[in-house]
């Protein structure tokens, strides 16, 4: 039993004799040899009591020191927190089922719960604390409510901003087009009737003609076309898709053969002397495109001539530059009298007509012949040999003549989309023909390539 201390008890060290070791570490036997009285053995059994209750403080802590001394007794103990985390300590803890590690994580996460405990814990503290935190509280609420509001406010107004940025650069776009119409459409001034004849026969809108021959004209990305006229990119391209093959068909009605009589009253003055009977010009020309990945497509297209892989084209015109015929698409490696006899140029001449060519159709008068027409191209070169002063002054005067259907292999180069290093996508080489027609087409409806003296 611990000995029982009396209430009038004020100094402490009353029950400890002077001559009593304040080591705990002493044996009991140091103990007993000292004078036995009533206050030693009382103080030796308030040290032993004390020794026991500080060995099981030391077992629920991870340090305890013990010190005494003459005039107090007192316990020291040094507890590590259990927990490391600075926001666990501040009370920034969530409930168990949503525990995350705090103290590696880069990112001050507040949980859900945290206004709770901050509020219990200004409760503790004070009443009037506790009391200004639910105001806080209320007004958090009110202000995220207000935010949220605020926040669809917003999105309503950037919607809106959209559509009307949308709709004035498709107005803007619009006025461009039409007020220099040749340079966005390639359509003349005087000839913007077109457009709306265009858009009433393939029964779309204004806007799905302008994107259609704005992206002929300039080859303009389908992005840039999305942004001018409002709309996104996949529509762009849809709108351009759909289009072409009927704004195709409309503007091959312009491609049309005169009639001989009609050919000779506008027929050129260079051309009325010796060459009366041309109705016809031909040449060939030829559009890069992008490389296909079918090895045997990539050995029918490769041009020797432009060493690239390119689709080639037969085109004809009058000797005053309006265009007559123009064929479909072949392989750049194709030749032009092959591509002459396949592209069905041969079934709309006129019989008894002249036409005029350039070197590479040699061999032509025998398919001519059948047709009872005649070819006037340049003497050939021989090998090794040299032309004779008739041959030369043949070649200069033919040329100078020929050089009309290369003024129109021009005018269809003014299409981007139409250049010879243009590089056409591969998902585009489908629509190539009712690209080169409408192109023709359009060409057709500029003012003559000579101009006619009163």
């Amino acid at each position: 039993m611990a000995p029982t201390v009396p209430d009038d008890r004020n100094d402490p060290n009353e029950f400890f004799d002077e001559g009593i070791p304040l080591n705990d570490h002493e044996e009991p036997k140091d103990i007993e040899t000292c004078p036995a009285s009533p206050r030693s053995q009382m103080a030796a059994e308030a040290l032993c009591l004390l020794s026991e209750v500080t060995r099981s403080v030391s077992t629920q802590t991870s340090n305890v020191l013990f010190t005494t001394n003459f005039e107090d007794v007192s316990i020291q103990v040094n507890m590590k927190p259990t927990v490391r985390s600075k926001a666990i300590s501040c009370y920034m803890y969530q409930s168990k089922c949503q525990q995350i590690n705090v103290a590696c994580s880069p990112i001050k996460c507040i949980p859900e719960n945290s206004s709770v405990v901050c509020s219990s814990n200004n409760q503790e503290k004070g009443g009037s604390k506790g009391e200004n935190h639910d105001s806080d509280s209320d007004t958090f609420s009110d202000s995220d409510y207000s935010y949220e509001s605020e926040k669809s406010i917003s999105e309503e107004e950037e919607r809106y901003q959209s559509i009307h940025f949308k709709r004035q650069s498709f107005l803007l776009n619009k006025e461009l087009c039409l007020n220099d119409s040749k340079f966005f459409l390639g359509i003349p001034p005087h000839s913007k009737y077109i457009i709306k004849i265009l858009s009433e026969t393939i029964g779309s809108n204004l806007a799905d003609v302008l994107l259609t021959l704005k992206k002929i004209k300039l080859d303009s990305s389908f992005k840039e076309l999305g942004y001018t006229f409002g709309m996104s990119e996949s529509n762009a391209s849809r709108i351009f898709r759909r289009n072409i093959p009927i704004i195709s068909r409309c503007l091959s009605a312009l491609i049309m053969w005169p009639l001989p009589n009609k050919i000779k009253l506008h027929l050129p003055l260079p051309f009325i002397a010796r060459y009366s009977q041309v109705q016809s010009i031909i040449d060939c020309y030829e559009i890069e495109i992008e490389k296909p990945s079918n090895p045997m497509h990539q050995c029918l297209t490769w041009s020797n001539y432009k060493k690239a892989n390119t689709i080639k084209y037969l085109i004809s015109a009058t000797p005053d530059g309006l265009i007559n015929f123009i064929s479909s698409g072949y392989g750049g490696r194709i030749s032009d009298v092959e591509l002459t006899k396949d592209s069905g140029y041969l079934d709309v001449l006129p019989e008894g007509c002249t036409v005029m060519a350039d070197r590479g159709f040699k061999g032509l008068d025998t398919l001519l012949a059948s047709k009872k027409c005649k070819l006037v191209r340049p003497p050939s070169v021989k090998v090794g040999g040299k032309s004779n002063k008739v041959e030369v002054m043949l070649t200069k005067r033919i040329a100078s003549l020929r050089v009309h259907i290369e003024r129109v292999i021009g005018r269809i180069r003014e299409f981007k989309m139409l250049k010879p290093h243009s590089c056409i996508d591969h998902n585009l080489i489908m629509y190539l023909d009712d690209i080169n027609k409408t192109a023709a087409g359009l060409v057709n409806l500029q003012s003559p390539l000579i101009k006619q003296l009163n």
